[in-house]
């Protein structure tokens, strides 16, 4: 199996296809695992103006020592952040795997 971090080339061209990735703002990170931020560092190069977006236990377990980038943790249930036209809510579901 190939390791998911070598996937970014042919992640990035489809994410392209839909914005131009140098224009992201937020690196959206659901859980601290290799599948969801294996190329994070890769993605902040491509996209230098934007930041790991993540909700506190990814950030206090890994996130911000996987990178010299500060992220910005949603870190109080049902905060939000505006992307525009959309709003983004973190909920917290401590239940569920990876919090």
């Amino acid at each position: 199996m190939r390791a998911l971090r070598k996937t970014f080339p042919l992640v990035r061209e489809a994410a392209a296809s839909v914005l131009p990735v140098e224009q992201l703002r937020y690196i959206a990170l659901l859980h601290a695992e290799a599948d969801e931020y294996g190329s994070l560092d890769k993605w902040l190069t491509v996209a230098p103006q934007s930041s790991p977006l993540c909700g506190t236990m990814a950030s206090l377990v890994s996130i911000n020592d996987l990178t010299d980038r500060e992220s910005l943790t949603l870190s109080l249930d049902g905060k939000s952040i505006s992307l525009g036209p959309h709003t983004l809510r973190w909920l917290d579901a401590p239940h569920l795997s990876h919090a």
